[in-house]
């Protein structure tokens, strides 16, 4: 066994896509039907640039990237470790909010009063860009870990999904981007090379195409920790191809979310709701963990990943609302439906409830993270080091390293290899 994949600290880095609309309000503070700008990221990205010291390279000071790619803002976090990595997407959060309120300040004056809306990820049931995860590879046998993975991050959906009514339909199902097809290079989960050393593969990266964002501070704690664990049991050779969920990836994401109790295959023969395959993960991380030394923070997440999962077998929904969001999202349009029925429903309810039939969550008011992240106090992240990571780059040799040169270096994008957040330690 190899004692560098079972306890050497895995690198991450996390790609995070948003779609900012801008609107003008009525009077009444209803918002009209079409945004001041079709596609405001322009405007957005120079404010980036000009607030948070972004160079022509676009790197700004704390070592983020950010970029224009298509109709979206995106910002790469710089390298990170996994139990760190919360406090960085939070500080891409608000980053993207403070720019798109400098913009909306700005063109007030010609368009009167403006509100927004911020998803998350991409909206559009085809579509399956918007967060992507990269994650270190550390062994050089990669052969069953990518099929093992794609089911991993299917099943991952019964505690990580965000939910999505379908209006049209009356239908809910518990994770995101489940209905577009999944093929070739648009994989669940791919391994990718991250840079120029090709020959060692151990530059290189997984990453994760299809998840749903982590809104509650919950998932932000837990989630990238988890998955590095799971990983970690493949390339330290804790568990094999037997472990793999059978069958077709799409089919399988479709099953999950539209019956979480769904009854899965793999290929020992077993079979397991999602729930109880995430559970058998938790409690193998756990075992295997303390006797190799995985890192702690690593099997303490899968302990919190196996708590939750026991309530969900269980069938105590309620117990776990606040850390996974599709549960709390379904209570609230439970809650709304009788309602509506009766005319009693409020204003902020109707936000609420047409936000939850957007195709994401949005940032701001009246959207679902805010809901769950107010509710939510124990494993709440400080403002204070959510500041910190605005300006400075998580205390990672390679991320202060690269903050360093940004800024002495600002023109020679060559050196930098985080485009793509290889989440490796090379250049690009």
């Amino acid at each position: 066994m190899s004692k560098y994949a079972c306890n050497t600290e895995r690198v991450v880095g996390f790609e995070m896509e948003y779609s900012p609309s801008v609107y003008i309000l009525e009077s009444s503070g209803s918002q009209k039907s079409r945004s001041i700008l079709e596609t405001p990221i322009q405007g957005i990205e120079d404010i980036i640039a000009s607030k948070f010291g972004s160079v022509s390279s676009g790197f700004l000071g704390n070592a983020f990237k950010s970029y224009i790619d298509g109709d979206l803002n995106e910002l790469c976090t710089p390298e990170c470790y996994p139990d760190k990595i919360g406090v960085v997407q939070l500080a891409s959060e608000a980053i993207m909010e403070d720019s798109l309120s400098v913009f909306i300040s700005q063109n007030e004056h010609s368009y009167g009063k403006l509100d927004y809306l911020l998803p998350l990820r991409v909206s559009g049931e085809t579509r399956s860009s918007g967060y992507h995860e990269n994650y270190q590879v550390l062994c050089y046998d990669t052969k069953d870990i990518v099929p093992f993975l794609i089911g991993y991050a299917a099943t991952q959906s019964v505690w990580s999904g965000q939910g999505e009514y379908i209006a049209k339909s009356g239908t809910y199902q518990i994770a995101q981007k489940v209905n577009s097809d999944i093929r070739g290079s648009d994989s669940a989960v791919c391994i990718k090379d991250s840079g120029d050393l090709e020959t060692e593969t151990f530059f290189k990266r997984f990453e994760f195409r299809r998840q749903n964002y982590p809104i509650s501070y919950w998932q932000l704690k837990n989630r990238a920790a988890f998955t590095s664990a799971v990983i970690r049991l493949v390339d330290s050779g804790q568990i094999d191809s037997t472990y793999t969920v059978y069958g077709s990836q799409t089919e399988n994401y479709k099953k999950i979310s539209n019956n979480p109790d769904e009854k899965l295959d793999l290929y020992s023969g077993k079979k397991y709701t999602s729930a109880e395959y995430q559970l058998m993960l938790a409690e193998k991380v756990i075992s295997v963990g303390k006797k190799y030394n995985f890192p702690e923070y690593e099997v303490d997440a899968a302990k919190e990943v196996a708590e939750v999962c026991e309530n969900l077998i269980s069938g105590n929904r309620s117990l776990v609302a606040n850390e996974v969001p599709w549960i709390r999202k379904l209570q609230i349009i439970e809650s709304i439906a009788p309602r509506s029925l009766e005319n009693t429903v409020s204003d902020d309810d109707s936000l609420l409830a047409k936000s939850l039939c957007i195709a994401c969550d949005s940032l701001g008011y009246g959207g679902l993270t805010e809901v769950i992240r107010k509710r939510q106090t124990k494993d709440r992240i400080s403002s204070e080091a959510v500041n910190s990571a605005i300006t400075d780059p998580p205390c990672i040799p390679i991320a202060k390293l690269r903050a360093l040169n940004i800024r002495d270096n600002h023109n020679n994008d060559k050196s930098y290899w985080a485009y793509w957040m290889s989440a490796t330690l090379t250049s690009h």
